[in-house]
């Protein structure tokens, strides 16, 4: 197991070769194989670029998320509500709402 975790650092034809484990050679020469296969080459590509196009779209989800609270926050700030009852109401951390309502009010003068 600690030879294969080493390959995966270290995915070279020299590593491979000095491995002790024949399993290792064995997916070194997969690993190789599926390197050269051009039709493997675009599916890589194409699942690489489906991976970062879900990534963007996660950030934009929380981005949006994050307004959400922070508006829910700053509504329940001014219409009286405690830090403690913030959190409790949103769910979230004492401190992080604390933390929020004064960076908030830094940023309005």
């Amino acid at each position: 197991m600690k030879e294969l975790l080493s390959y995966v650092e270290d995915t070279t034809d020299r590593f491979a070769a000095q491995a002790k484990s024949p399993l290792i050679r064995q997916i070194h020469q997969k690993v190789n194989e599926v390197k050269q296969n051009p039709k493997m080459e675009v599916e890589y590509m194409t699942l690489m670029q489906r991976d970062r196009e879900n990534i963007e779209l996660g950030r934009e989800e929380g981005r949006q998320e994050g307004v959400k609270i922070a508006l829910e926050i700053i509504r329940l700030h001014l219409d009286g509500k405690t830090e403690q009852e913030i959190a409790l109401l949103l769910h979230l951390r004492t401190d992080d709402v604390r933390q929020f309502l004064v960076d908030y009010e830094h940023s309005r003068g």
